[in-house]
């Protein structure tokens, strides 16, 4: 079976962790040399984009009652740390061609109490935040970009004009150290008052990152096509449902006690392990990821829906369709071999029951992506999907009529795609 997502991490970059966990260092030091790496004097290393979520509204000095405005989809940990901080978060709902924040609904949000926009980069594309920051200058707001799902390395180390950029490196993200996260805070006052908050906080033991570590190592060994499969065939066979198990074991911060989980400084040698896949970082994974996605989105055509395809600098850090029956065609792509869910880490933020970010999560269908799935699987992956006749959920067909930029398109060079042939 070819997995969902897989954890890019080699076997060596484990070894090198847990032997970062025998090793004696100190935290300041490997921080400045993250901090080189990324050519800047505003990065803040957090253990997670979580926790220095907690740490930026805490220290903005904003009263109770405050309303920071996010993108309508979002995970569920960022709204809820918005209100433990004493504010209200607002949502807006999205454009479903490019994820963009509806600018309009931003512009209709904004009240006296505001004090923030948050912009959410989904599904491993980029929003254009021009617009946001023209309307955030005019009201004096802080723009907070969440680029935890869009990392490419040096290509984009997030929009200069924002004031914060959050970029994380949690198991199942781009190049990850499996925890970890790199904060640019371009606000000097706002960087000083994080970095005296978070010394305040007790650090993340060795032992617990290497606990972490021993757990990823088998989430990655299960993962190979062999025992994924083996897998799925074992919870059939006992009439469990392999999905569920899948997302708890990728969950960051299960349990109970989460606000202790992550006010913590981070391990020294989490830091030591992000600051080697940061030096080492490759783009060929992205760059192939980014071929494979725009050419599933030609062989999709105007059958299926494919989420998120009219966005910016879009890599495919997961591949996303919309059908109106996702329990019917999930277990037909089981059976087929490929790894597919309705299940969605995202929440929605917006109210509406019909708001374009409920319907997403309504009608969602996440496929398996990876550069190191071939072509012919890629292929084969297709005609499973167009062989299940998956309808379109019922949506505005303004919503429906994004297409792959030109140059997007033209840039693929796979080999055509026979429809006419049975998947197996």
């Amino acid at each position: 079976m070819w997995v969902r997502k897989r954890i890019e991490i080699t076997p060596m970059d484990l070894v090198r962790g847990l032997w970062g966990c025998l090793t004696p260092g100190h935290r300041e030091p490997l921080c400045r040399e993250i901090a080189e790496v990324w050519q800047t004097q505003d990065a803040l290393v957090c253990l997670s984009v979580r926790s220095g979520f907690d740490l930026l509204l805490h220290s903005a000095g904003w009263e109770p009652g405050g309303e920071v405005i996010m993108s309508g989809l979002t995970i569920p940990d960022m709204p809820r740390i918005v209100e433990a901080c004493g504010l209200q978060p607002v949502g807006v709902d999205i454009d479903l061609r490019t994820m963009q924040p509806d600018i309009e609904q931003i512009r209709q949000a904004i009240t006296p109490q505001t004090r923030a926009i948050v912009v959410a980069h989904l599904l491993g594309g980029i929003c254009d935040l021009e617009p946001i920051l023209e309307i955030a200058r005019k009201h004096k707001l802080l723009v907070i970009e969440d680029c935890a799902q869009a990392f490419v390395g040096a290509a984009y180390q997030g929009d200069e004009r924002a004031d914060v950029s959050m970029f994380s490196f949690g198991p199942i993200k781009t190049n990850t150290s499996l925890a970890g996260a790199v904060f640019r805070v371009r606000k000097p006052d706002l960087l000083k008052a994080m970095d005296y908050q978070q010394r305040q906080w007790k650090g993340q033991s060795s032992f617990k990152f290497a606990k972490r570590i021993a757990k990823y190592a088998f989430v990655k060994i299960i993962s190979t096509r062999p025992l994924c499969g083996g897998f799925y065939q074992f919870m059939k066979l006992f009439g469990k449902n392999h999905d569920g198990v899948a997302r708890s074991m990728a969950r960051g911060f299960a349990g109970p006690d989460f606000f202790k989980k992550i006010r913590c400084q981070p391990a020294v040698p989490l830091l030591r392990l992000l600051r080697y896949k940061l030096e080492n970082f490759d783009t060929a994974e992205t760059t192939r990821r980014r071929e494979l996605g725009l050419r599933f989105q030609q062989l999709m055509g105007d059958n299926v829906h494919v989420l998120g395809a009219a966005m910016t600098r879009q890599t495919w850090w997961v591949l996303p369709i919309l059908v109106q029956d996702p329990e019917k065609l999930v277990p037909q792509l089981w059976d087929a071999g490929f790894d597919a869910s309705n299940s969605c880490s995202l929440h929605s933020v917006v109210e509406d029951a019909d708001s374009v970010a409920a319907t997403i999560l309504r009608h969602i269908v996440f496929l398996p992506l990876h550069a190191g799935m071939p072509v012919r699987e890629l292929e084969r992956m297709a005609r499973c999907v167009l062989n299940a006749k998956p309808n379109k959920p019922a949506l505005p067909q303004q919503f429906l009529e994004a297409a792959i930029p030109e140059k997007a398109a033209s840039e693929v060079t796979l080999p055509q795609l026979d429809l006419a042939k049975s998947s197996p």
